[in-house]
């Protein structure tokens, strides 16, 4: 009994401290409970400390950096361009442009698609590249024979030939067909191939020109024609009499054509979509498909003015240079006109033909008066030169010393000859010196006579 007793005794002791235990792990988990409650309070705590300094923080840069940060409306601004890119109309035409220039000319070659009566259609049929007839035909049409027809005509036939009742140039093919002009065209109705007038009157390079269309295509032959027909008064100025007679007028506008070409993007160099992705100055302008024609003109027209402005300037230069303009001053024309087309023209920013013939004025204007100043100029530098004769006659022209001859004798001297009183402006040349005794007197010392059997130099030489 008593061990039983004993035992549980021990039992409940043990018991109970095992429950003291229990009770001190529970109480420290619920001390450590506690404990991790207030941690988190306190974190939790700093935390929205840390975000309100953070918002705090950010509203000080906000206001700092708000005057360099862009709003609504400046963004807006930002992605407007200042010059729009092309709209479709303008980018449809561009295409066609660039299939135009990148088309080979060639014998009974023939581009042809349906006439729909489009809004862009009926903006470019007036185009130089298409056949006639459009509406009545339903089809737009580009065909080689009938370009090279049309350059022939007015340009190798019409300008030469004068009517009977006077000596006015024909304008038109009427006039031919109430003359007996012969126009030399084949029964095909098509101009002799090969002939001297595609060098001697076109200025062509041979004399079948279609090799000559290799850089420029389709589209740099269609400029021909737009010149000859359309602009006359361009078109003389490249004829005998003109201006720029000593240019060859087809090369010439070739050239043109293909400068142009690579200011606006059409060349081959340029990708077709980054033609259309960029923005450029001019392009408002191209809303009208006239643009290309006018600046055609133009270019034609300005390289004319370069070559007067030259021929010009070079009169007042070394009467030893020949003054006229040569075929071989082409390269140096031709820079001219590149960088005025290119810096002064074009990036102007026209906005309607109206623009680009207004600035082409005003350019004009502004060349001639600086033309005239370079004139000015180099009249008062010829004016305020010296002329040879005028130079002193003191001036050694020969490297010799004048003074060594001009040396006047001792008053004591009683061996000179000639007592009479010499002039200090006496040319060197004219002075005489009697015998070697004398011209010892004079220097004192022995001094080389000059040999009279000598010519004298040219002093103009």
């Amino acid at each position: 009994m008593f061990t039983s007793t004993a035992t549980m005794t021990n039992l409940e002791s043990t018991v109970h401290e095992e429950n003291i235990g229990m009770c001190n792990i529970y109480g420290s988990k619920e001390n450590e409970e506690n404990n991790n409650e207030s941690m988190f309070v306190s974190a939790a705590s700093n935390l929205n400390g840390v975000v309100s300094s953070t918002r705090v923080s950010m509203t000080r840069a906000t206001n700092v950096l708000g005057s360099f940060l862009p709003s609504a409306s400046s963004i807006s601004n930002l992605t407007t361009r200042k010059y729009t890119l092309p709209e479709k109309s303008v980018a449809s035409q561009i295409l066609m442009y660039r299939q135009l220039l990148h088309t080979e000319c060639r014998s009974g070659l023939r581009l042809s698609r349906k006439f729909q009566g489009t809004q862009a259609q009926r903006a470019v049929m007036h185009m130089p590249w298409w056949e006639q007839g459009v509406e009545q035909t339903g089809r737009m049409v580009i065909s080689y024979d009938n370009l090279i027809t049309r350059l022939w005509l007015h340009g190798a036939i019409l300008p030469y030939a004068t009517s009977s009742s006077s000596s006015s140039m024909l304008l038109s093919l009427d006039d031919i067909a109430s003359t007996s002009i012969d126009t030399l065209l084949t029964s095909e109705g098509l101009p002799p191939f090969p002939h001297e007038y595609w060098t001697t009157r076109l200025g062509f390079q041979q004399d079948d020109p279609v090799t000559d269309f290799r850089s420029g295509g389709v589209l740099s032959l269609a400029m021909l024609v737009h010149i000859v027909e359309a602009c006359p008064h361009v078109h003389r100025r490249f004829l005998t009499g003109g201006d720029a007679e000593m240019l060859p007028y087809g090369i010439t506008s070739i050239n043109i054509t293909d400068m142009l070409a690579k200011f606006l993007m059409f060349s081959k160099s340029v990708d077709k979509v980054d033609a259309l992705m960029t923005s450029k100055p001019f392009w408002r302008a191209f809303s009208d498909p006239n643009s290309l024609l006018l600046l055609q003109e133009l270019s034609m027209d300005m390289l004319c003015d370069v070559v007067v402005e030259l021929g010009t300037e070079r009169r007042f230069e070394s009467t030893t240079r020949d003054s006229k303009i040569t075929v071989f001053d082409f390269p140096m024309l031709m820079e001219t006109i590149e960088k005025r087309m290119r810096d002064d023209l074009l990036n102007a920013g026209p906005k309607t033909t109206q623009d680009l013939r207004r600035i082409a004025n005003q350019l004009r204007t502004k060349y001639s008066q600086a033309l005239d100043k370079r004139i000015l100029a180099k009249k008062n530098q010829i004016n305020e030169a010296p002329s040879y004769f005028q130079v002193p006659l003191k001036t050694n022209f020969l490297s010799l010393d004048v003074n060594r001859w001009k040396q006047k004798p001792d008053d004591n001297s009683k061996n000179i000859k000639n007592n009479s009183k010499k002039s200090d402006t006496h040319d060197f040349l004219d002075d005489r010196i009697d015998s070697q005794e004398e011209e010892e007197q004079w220097n004192g010392t022995p001094v080389l006579k000059p040999n009279t059997n000598t010519s004298i130099p040219d002093l103009l030489c």
